[in-house]
């Protein structure tokens, strides 16, 4: 949930005619269980936002904005998004004769107890420049911000944000109930403010490549394998969340995995691909292009294709595949080719679909794996070069 749609599901709350909470706001984050990881795991570097955990109650992928105005010639004032409750954020910063290129990244940020440190100065080439921080705590950055939103639309809290992290319907009838789990079952909510759809997500997911983003739905997926259809099927028309029909049963990535691998061997015929996550940095899964090319195939012919299709990024014109105008401009490819990119240190690959110059539509599908991270770099012209000859055809 975006800081944005956090404040309008509080602000509904609010027009129900609560102003003042007395008591605590308890966070139900039980859906997902065991999903934190360590942040420094993949590049040590545990603070950039692409390296954020899933959660159950996921605010603004975990990550905070920071907007840099200059003042003068030795300082920039400095303002965040979300705001966060409690929590001493640094508003002026000290600039130094620098390149602004790396800047999100220089500057130390470090997540001290009580305050927002940055060790290092702002380079003065920035101007106005965003960059984004990821909080090291998921629960505890939710509670910061829902803290801090509902203080701004002029509401007040007695108690605290809490989270509730043992699933609600596990816990509500055992002698030491507490926080969710102490309270009598309500028929139905008092706000119930639903996701974006799907469509809505993958977009988002594909086009700028939200790794977190694609950890929530992965792991989502188990949560929906154990719904019954009735269920599932009268949530989705009504556009409900599935807590109107009582706490969904909690998932994990073993649970997640099994239900993704389970509909592979139904619907597929290559082997299913080893994961260990959802995210695109993972460097312990593994997929072939047979696996990407027949899972394309099947998606090509699925009634939601448009939808699918539609999330990719288009060559040369929008999404992760936007520069293969610049690297070949008079590439064929450009505006018929829609395209998911990935790259790791020494992996650079390709997928999607390109329409021919023909008429005739191809699954392209380009994986380059090496030892050395400058090989996988350099090799990105060989996967250009294979969108441009498939769309001449």
């Amino acid at each position: 949930m975006t800081h944005e749609r956090l404040k309008q599901l509080l602000y509904k709350v609010q027009s129900s005619g609560i102003r003042h909470i007395d008591g605590d706001i308890i966070i139900d984050s039980g859906v997902f269980k065991n999903v934190s990881k360590d942040p420094a795991a993949f590049d040590n570097s545990p603070l950039r936002p692409y390296n954020a955990s899933p959660d159950g109650f996921l605010v603004n992928f975990s990550t905070i904005g920071i907007k840099s105005y200059p003042l003068n010639d030795d300082q920039a004032n400095l303002t965040y998004t979300p705001k966060l409750a409690n929590y001493a954020l640094p508003s002026i910063i000290n600039t130094r004769s620098a390149s602004c290129g790396q800047a999100r990244y220089s500057l130390a940020p470090e997540w001290q107890a009580k305050q927002l440190v940055l060790n290092t100065q702002l380079p003065n080439s920035c101007q106005e420049h965003s960059f984004y921080v990821a909080y090291p705590d998921a629960k505890d950055f939710a509670a910061r911000v829902i803290t801090a939103k509902w203080q701004e639309l002029g509401n007040t809290l007695s108690g605290n944000v809490i989270t509730q992290e043992a699933p609600y319907i596990t816990t509500k009838n055992t002698k030491s109930a507490h926080g969710l789990a102490a309270l009598p079952i309500s028929p139905l909510p008092i706000v119930s403010y639903p996701s974006l759809n799907l469509t809505q997500q993958i977009y988002d997911i594909n086009h700028f490549s939200n790794n977190v983003m694609t950890e929530q739905v992965a792991l989502s997926i188990g949560v929906y394998d154990k719904v019954d259809n009735k269920t599932l099927d009268k949530a989705i028309s009504n556009s409900h969340s599935l807590y109107q029909f009582g706490t969904p049963t909690a998932t994990s990535y073993p649970v997640a995995l099994q239900t993704i691998n389970q509909w592979w061997q139904t619907n597929l015929s290559t082997p299913p691909p080893h994961l260990t996550n959802g995210s695109g940095l993972c460097r312990d899964c593994t997929i072939t292009a047979a696996n990407l090319s027949e899972l394309l195939t099947y998606a090509y012919s699925h009634p939601s294709f448009n939808a699918y299709v539609n999330s990719l990024g288009i060559a040369g014109v929008s999404g992760t595949i936007t520069a293969h105008s610049e690297r070949l401009p008079e590439s064929a490819a450009i505006g018929r080719a829609w395209i998911k990119t990935g790259t790791l240190n020494n992996v650079t690959s390709m997928a999607g679909y390109v329409k021919g110059l023909s008429g005739q539509d191809y699954v392209v599908v380009g994986l380059i794996n090496s030892e050395q991270a400058h090989n996988a770099y350099t090799a990105r012209p060989v996967l250009d070069a294979m969108l441009d000859w498939t769309a001449q055809h």
